[in-house]
């Protein structure tokens, strides 16, 4: 089975020791669990106050690999030059993604500055990342933040950019009623499954059957998380299609088409 992993990281996080932060660690990990390709986010770029300074370092890391590590941006739609930076990610840096995260950077997910900045990587043809959370709040240290994203918000934001493609990361949907009929009505937006699994094994399927294999994708968080977790309820799933579309498909139509 090939395997495009979502949700991979390098780089330091400030509030606690993380197993793996280099890229050649990156690249070990992945070829010891048979992943092929990979989207790598910088955490370094989240507490830059430039963040695109962490996207400069990303390129220059990742451009030596370009069919197995695929850059995600990390940007700041309330920084002066955020424009002009996504521009530079994707012209220059050829990343098809960018990552956004509210929390951190002290705004709304559904302010007019944050809209109009998805707007503007939408027109670029780029995947817009945005994180339920980073690390598990609850046992935060006191400097870190305390606000996640949650869903109705999420749904909310999809509706007002309905032509831009989003990945959802670190969402623990589940298969209820009310939530397939809330994501019913936003087709532009996609989940990891790295959280399914205090879901899985009911949830998952029901939410692929009523939603499509197309709106889920292979995710296992490395850098902050164990990544077997993903790769068994993936593993777990009865259906060839489901598994394929879920484990690569999926990711290379974001990362792998022009």
């Amino acid at each position: 089975m090939k395997l495009s992993d979502m949700s991979t990281h390098i780089g330091h996080w400030p509030f606690r020791q993380l197993a793996m932060t280099t890229l050649p660690q990156l690249i070990k990990k992945m070829d010891q669990l048979n992943i092929q390709r990979a989207a790598v986010y910088n955490t370094n770029s989240i507490f830059y106050r430039n963040s695109h300074c962490g996207n400069v370092e990303l390129f220059e890391q990742t451009r030596n690999y370009p069919e197995k590590l695929y850059g995600v941006a990390t940007l700041n739609p309330f920084y002066i030059n955020a424009q002009q930076d996504i521009e530079t990610c994707r012209n220059e840096f050829g990343f098809k993604a960018i990552r956004i995260v509210p929390a951190y950077h002290n705004y709304s997910l559904n302010c007019p500055e944050s809209i109009t900045f998805a707007k503007a990587a939408g027109r670029l043809g780029m995947t817009l990342i945005i994180p339920h959370r980073i690390i598990d709040v609850r046992q935060r240290h006191w400097l870190d933040v305390e606000a996640n994203i949650e869903l109705d918000e999420l749904i909310v934001f999809g509706k007002a950019v309905a032509n831009v493609n989003i990945v959802a990361t670190e969402f623990a949907i589940d298969g209820s009623d009310e939530t397939v009929r809330k994501l019913k009505d936003v087709t532009n937006i996609s989940f990891d499954i790295s959280r399914l699994h205090t879901l899985w094994p009911s949830d998952l399927p029901k939410l692929i059957k009523e939603l499509t294999n197309q709106r889920f994708l292979f995710a296992t968080g490395m850098g902050f998380k164990v990544c077997q977790n993903s790769m068994l309820r993936l593993a777990a799933l009865k259906n060839n299609k489901d598994i394929n579309h879920i484990g690569e498909i999926n990711f290379t139509k974001i990362f792998c088409s022009d």
